[in-house]
């Protein structure tokens, strides 16, 4: 997501896309509250399958929350080494693995914990 050539912040591109998005800095979370949202994320995640483990299903919006915050300060520094013209070509692999990592699990916790809520719905009845 290398930041376009002669790019202009006070005029965004036309275009709608990931890349754009980032580089006028639009919906850049702090990254005070991104460390925030990952700590309580991963400590929900750990401690309910501890303190309540038949109710696993409280766990999945934190693991969520942890996915969220795993993204958005992969996707910071990746900008942060767009913006500084950086190649890093090592930390990028390992930053686009840590996006790629954070996207599958915060989704599969997300199409599961719906699909359990679904089902758990319908045995009720």
């Amino acid at each position: 997501m290398l930041t376009p050539p002669r790019f202009d912040p006070a005029a965004p591109l036309p275009r709608r896309t990931a890349a754009n998005i980032m580089a006028t800095g639009v919906g850049r979370a702090d990254s005070t509250r991104l460390v925030r949202c990952g700590i309580i994320g991963a400590a929900g995640a750990l401690a309910v399958p501890v303190i309540l483990p038949g109710l696993w299903l409280l766990a999945i919006p934190f693991i969520c929350l942890a996915s969220f915050a795993a993204w958005g300060l992969a996707a910071q520094k990746t900008q942060d080494l767009d913006l500084r013209q950086a190649t890093a070509p090592a930390i990028r692999r390992w930053l686009g693995l840590a996006r790629l990592a954070a996207t599958v699990v915060g989704g599969t916790a997300a199409v599961l914990g719906v699909s359990a809520v679904t089902l758990l719905l319908i045995a009720s009845r």
